[in-house]
């Protein structure tokens, strides 16, 4: 069950599942591998995972409760696990490129400084849509550094 709001309450996550994903991640940890989490669902709890699963990287498609826009995000998380995502499904499927690129400059400029921000989309990339709006996510991750030294001038 998604640990978010989409699933079951966060203190009823906690307790069916919260020690099975410690155990989980202590393995992997043992391992030498990252652990990562994706948050699926409305509200994802991050508080919740961040206690029991302590992931390196944590991918979602949404803000947590607690988190009222993307800045707050960073302040609350970005500091102790790397923030993955969250460009949203519809802007993939739906959106031009240029649309793309501009929700992804967005949330470089929110989430992605200091550091500690892999842009992404929230959840999977469409499936059967055209791969122009995954290049598009690509050329704006290229193209970020010389946008913002033109914007500075």
């Amino acid at each position: 069950m998604p640990a978010s709001l989409s699933g079951v309450n966060s203190q009823a996550w906690e307790e069916f599942e919260g020690h099975f994903v410690k155990s989980l991640g202590d393995i992997i940890r043992e391992a030498g591998c990252l652990v990562i989490n994706h948050g699926c669902g409305h509200a994802p709890y991050f508080k919740e995972v961040k206690r029991w699963l302590n992931p390196a990287i944590i991918s979602f498609a949404e803000l947590p409760a607690e988190c009222a826009d993307a800045i707050k995000l960073k302040e609350m998380y970005g500091q102790d696990m790397t923030l993955m995502g969250y460009v949203s499904t519809d802007i993939l499927y739906r959106g031009t490129p240029m649309q793309v690129i501009e929700e992804s400059w967005k949330q470089i400029d929110q989430i992605g400084t200091g550091g500690r921000f892999v842009l992404a989309p929230g959840c999977e990339y469409p499936p059967n849509n055209n791969l122009i709006n995954a290049r598009a996510m690509v050329v704006a991750a290229e193209l970020y550094s010389t946008r913002k030294e033109a914007e500075e001038k």
